[in-house]
This record gives C-alpha cells, sequence and structure tokens, in this order.
C-alpha cells in the first residue's frame, strides 16, 4: 500500500510523498524450496531535521555553561520553533535549568545528548532526531563561542550581493578574546581562501567581513540543474585559541547558503533583517494615513514591488535592481545619476546586475526624447568602462553587479532640447 507515496526500482526505494507505505517481500521457491512466507513492513515517510549542537571546549571543574542546539528543516533549511531537550550520557555532569550544563569535580570527559521533541504534536509529520557531543572538564577556565544563527539578524541564507556581510558582529566569545574566521570543507578542515572561489573573509575578530569575489577572480557563476541555478554553500568556522587562563574554545562551524539573486530571495532575506518588524511598522503608519487604509492592510502592501519601504523614493523593484537596501536610506551612488562631459552628448550611470546573474530576468532600458513625450532606446549607446575583454564591458563592482555608463550618439544643439532616462521593468 501507498505506492503514489514512493518509486520502487529492484532494491532502491524512493520517497516522494509524506504518508506510510507497506513493503512486502516475496520469495516464490523453485524445484528444491518451498515459497518461503512473505515478510512485510511499514515506513513512515515525514519530513527530516537537521539538529544543530554546538560543541563546547574543554571547561574547568564545577563551572556551567549554556547550551546551544538549534533545529532547521532539512529541506527548507529555514529554523523550526521545536522544543530540544538536554541530557548527560555519560561522566559527572548535571543539566541545570534545562538548557545549561554544570560540571563535577572530576577532571574527565562528557558526553551530552540534544534530542526534539513534540509533545505537542506540532510537528508531526517530522522525524524526531539527535545529536551528542563530548567536552572535557579539566583545570583552566572554559570559554565558549556564540555565533547567531537562524534567528533575526543572525547568520542566515543570503541572496548574492554587492555589499560585504558583517559576520564579525554576528560572533562573541565569552572571555572576550577575539575570534578567528576561516573556510573549512565538510570535515572541517582547513581551507586556503583562493579555493573559495565564491566569498572571500576579509578583516578579523569583530571587523572581519564576508565578499563576494568578482567573476575575474574566480567566480564565474551559479551552478545551473535544469537550467535553474543552484545555490553556493560555504562552511565558515569560528575559533578561539585560547591562552595561559582560558582553555580553547570549541569551534564552531556554520554552513551558509548564497541563492541567486532574485525577487523571493530578496523579500525572504529582509524578513530576517532586525531592522524588518520597526520599518514595517513605520510604512504601514505612513501608508494608513496617507491613503485611509488600516494599519493591518498596510503591512501587506511592504512586500509588493511598487512598495518604498524605508521611505527613501525607490520602490523596492529599483531597491533590488540597484542593489540597494530596501530598509534603510541609499547612497546617492547607488540611484542613476547625470554624468557631465565635454562633448555635449548626455550620459548616464547606474548600477545593474551582470546578465550571467540577473536571474529575475530586470529590464534596464535607457532611451532618449526630444519632447518628453515619444521615448526611444535608437541613438544612445553603452560606454565601454573594460575594454580589451572583448566587447562592450560596465565595471564590475562584485556581487553579480557591474556600473555601466549610456550616452547619446549625439551631442544636444543649442537651442534643441533632449532628454535621457533610465527604465527598470521585471517579469
Amino acid at each position: 500500500s501507498g505506492a503514489n507515496r514512493v518509486t520502487l526500482s529492484g532494491t532502491d526505494l524512493t520517497c516522494n510523498l509524506l504518508g506510510d507505505v507497506a513493503i512486502r517481500a516475496t520469495q516464490a521457491g523453485d524445484a528444491q524450496y518451498l515459497p518461503a512466507p512473505s515478510v512485510e513492513r511499514t515506513i513512515s515517510i515525514k519530513k527530516a531535521i537537521r539538529l544543530v549542537f554546538d560543541p563546547l571546549g574543554a571547561i574547568g571543574k564545577n563551572e556551567t555553561w549554556p547550551l546551544h542546539a538549534k533545529a532547521f528543516d532539512k529541506l527548507t533549511n529555514q529554523p523550526m520553533s521545536i522544543d530540544i531537550q538536554f541530557s548527560v550520557e555519560s561522566g559527572d555532569a548535571t543539566i541545570v535549568g534545562g538548557n545549561k550544563v554544570k560540571s563535577g569535580t572530576t577532571e574527565e570527559t562528557i558526553e551530552l545528548k540534544a534530542t526534539t521533541t513534540d509533545s505537542g504534536a506540532t510537528f508531526s509529520d517530522y522525524t524526531m532526531t539527535s545529536k551528542n557531543i563530548t567536552f572535557v572538564v579539566n583545570n583552566k577556565q572554559g570559554q565558549m563561542i556564540h555565533f547567531t544563527h537562524g534567528e533575526a539578524g543572525g547568520l542566515r541564507d543570503l541572496p548574492m550581493s554587492r555589499k560585504p556581510i558583517p559576520i564579525g558582529r554576528l560572533v562573541t566569545s565569552s572571555s572576550g578574546l577575539g575570534v578567528n574566521f576561516a573556510f573549512v570543507d565538510g570535515d572541517g578542515n582547513g581551507l586556503a581562501a583562493s579555493s573559495t572561489d565564491a566569498l572571500e573573509i576579509m578583516g578579523t575578530g569583530q571587523n572581519a567581513k564576508l565578499a563576494f569575489r568578482k567573476g575575474s577572480d574566480g567566480f564565474t557563476g551559479f551552478t545551473k540543474v535544469d537550467g535553474k541555478s543552484q545555490p553556493i554553500t560555504v562552511r565558515i568556522k569560528a575559533s578561539q585559541p585560547g591562552n595561559a587562563n582560558y582553555n580553547p574554545a570549541a569551534d564552531i562551524i556554520r554552513d551558509l547558503s548564497i541563492m541567486p539573486p532574485g525577487k523571493d530571495a530578496f523579500f525572504t532575506e529582509r524578513r530576517m533583517d532586525p531592522r524588518y518588524p520597526k520599518v514595517r511598522t513605520t510604512f504601514a503608519r505612513r501608508l494608513a494615513n496617507r491613503k485611509g487604509i488600516s494599519v493591518a492592510a498596510a503591512k501587506q502592501m511592504m512586500d509588493e514591488d511598487d512598495a518604498d519601504s524605508d521611505g527613501d523614493g525607490m520602490s523596492n523593484l529599483l531597491e533590488r535592481a540597484f542593489g540597494g537596501d530596501s530598509l534603510g536610506p541609499d547612497s546617492k551612488r547607488i540611484t542613476p545619476r547625470a554624468l557631465p562631459t565635454r562633448s555635449g552628448k548626455q550620459r548616464l550611470t547606474f548600477l545593474k546586475y551582470l546578465d550571467t546573474y540577473n536571474e529575475e530576468g530586470i529590464e534596464y532600458i535607457v532611451e532618449k526624447s526630444t519632447d518628453l513625450r515619444h521615448w526611444t532606446t535608437a541613438g544612445v549607446s553603452q560606454v565601454d568602462l573594460d575594454s580589451g575583454t572583448g566587447g562592450v564591458q560596465g565595471a564590475e563592482l562584485g556581487g553579480g553587479m557591474e556600473r555601466v555608463v549610456y550616452e547619446t550618439d549625439d551631442a544636444v544643439v543649442d537651442g534643441k532640447r533632449q532628454f535621457i532616462r533610465l527604465r527598470v521593468r521585471t517579469k
């Protein structure tokens, strides 16, 4: 039963839908053997949980330390509000207050377990899981690293952007000693920065930032599967080596997915920005006062393309198209602007996505007019800012964006009028 939920090919079972599936194994026998009694097994197909249980480094005797564990939907990588219980599997230690561990007086290795629990059956579609960690108790003071993750303002999946990600602000050590960052592979072993084609770590400690490399420095685009760009997964390690007074902290490793830029990634990421609730409230009140609609209805309009979320004069579509900040005022360099020329021709410069990364299909249309009524793209050409690379190019800025300059073919004649503009549209 449940054949609609699975695909069976020989001995391989592929699960496609949630629910129970009954599998029967049979053996018909032959000239020497009677048929074997059939055997049935029922399999429950449920969603998987990825449980992150932060390790503890060596700690001192009679020290109490908080435990950090978080559950994520394994398919969507979104955090889950499921309960997690902690227990001592072995060693002289106790769980205090449900989410802290207190060491005893013995120098030894302690093993702890974190287990997802669903007493209210809220997550009945998920398979519960657990994870163990071990740590050592000795005579030095312990310390731990806290990496804000899976919550507003913390490390989260991000769309590709030219703006560096300030990871140094997301990590602290309980000792106050500076934290180091490095890229690592799947086993936690170190990688040279050059081997991570998409990103690089700039600065140290609280000033550390995660920045996109330019295409010319190695990153050439997202891998496509069936024509759709796939996220880039990067693993980052935070470490603190300790000193004469403190044990080294346990390394904290976090996976970060970089999403291809686009509408869905844009709105999903900004909802996890700590500024979002306040900006949304301000936007709703401003719109309600002006339009005479309810605050609740105005809040629903916050994530529409034509909404100006932060009140800086740029709609969400324009913020996205130019790589702006839709929750705060942008630099004037973000907005399109005119450039002076000695030739009398009109020039317009702006930021745009390189064609390679323009997943959304945003169109940047530069037009000219002599009467502000009839506009045409004829007579306007892009200026080559990167000659020698073949073809007309802009100046690459990283994060999949470039600065381009467009110029009218003709100079403005005395006594005549001529205008140039940029129009942006998306599917």
